[in-house]
């Protein structure tokens, strides 16, 4: 079974190439594209716009992004300080509260 393997591996490997024809030659050079200044110059101007127009739109979202986010933490911290003045509000209520109970235990003692 080996053998028979080999055979039919070194028989296809004389049938198959192992580089493929496509290389160019001596006649076949590759054009290459010549601009000239002025395009050159065309080309330029195009690319600094299209980079500005990128940019003030990008400037434009990081605005618009951080104006909500500051109007987020105002929010937040706006519902932080109503919970905050509601606990204390509770807070000073339980206080006055036990105040109350305290003077009529005491009132009650004296008699």
């Amino acid at each position: 079974m080996r053998r028979v393997f080999i055979f039919l591996l070194f028989i296809s490997s004389s049938f198959c190439h192992a580089q493929s024809d496509s290389t160019t030659r001596k006649g076949q050079d590759i054009k290459k594209l010549v601009f000239d200044d002025s395009s050159l110059q065309r080309l330029q101007k195009l690319k600094d716009s299209v980079a500005n127009a990128i940019q003030t739109r990008e400037n434009n979202q990081v605005q618009e992004n951080m104006s909500r986010n500051m109007d987020g933490i105002l929010q937040l911290q706006k519902e932080r300080n109503a919970k905050q003045k509601k606990a204390a509000i509770i807070r000073i209520g339980i206080g006055v509260a036990f105040l109350i109970v305290l003077i009529i235990g005491l009132r009650r003692r004296k008699k």
